[in-house]
């Protein structure tokens, strides 16, 4: 998902997963659609290890804060995307999408 795009395993409790179809084209998911089926007994365990360990909680914790510090604001991608857009003509093309 989106999320491990900002996570790793320096600053999160990481999930195993095994790819699944989805059922039906459940919600906004067309029938041959994949996702993530967590392995629940992995993340009991990660819970677990979090909710009786206080020092790996604040481990994480800490990590996890300094890892979204480290990351570009919403104004910095805004400033980012606004330059792009400045860059590149438009075009029949790109104004389509």
């Amino acid at each position: 998902s989106g999320n491990v795009d900002f996570m790793d395993d320096s600053c999160a409790a990481m999930v195993g997963y095994d790819m699944i179809a989805v059922e039906h084209g459940e919600g906004i998911y067309p029938p041959e659609a994949l996702w993530a089926d967590p392995h629940i007994d992995e993340a009991a365990g990660w819970m677990q290890r979090v909710a009786s360990d206080s020092v790996l909680a604040a481990d994480l914790g800490r990590a996890a804060r300094a890892r979204m510090q480290s990351q570009m604001s919403m104004a910095d991608t805004g400033r980012m995307m606004a330059e792009i857009a400045r860059l590149q003509p438009m075009t029949a093309t790109t104004r389509r999408g």
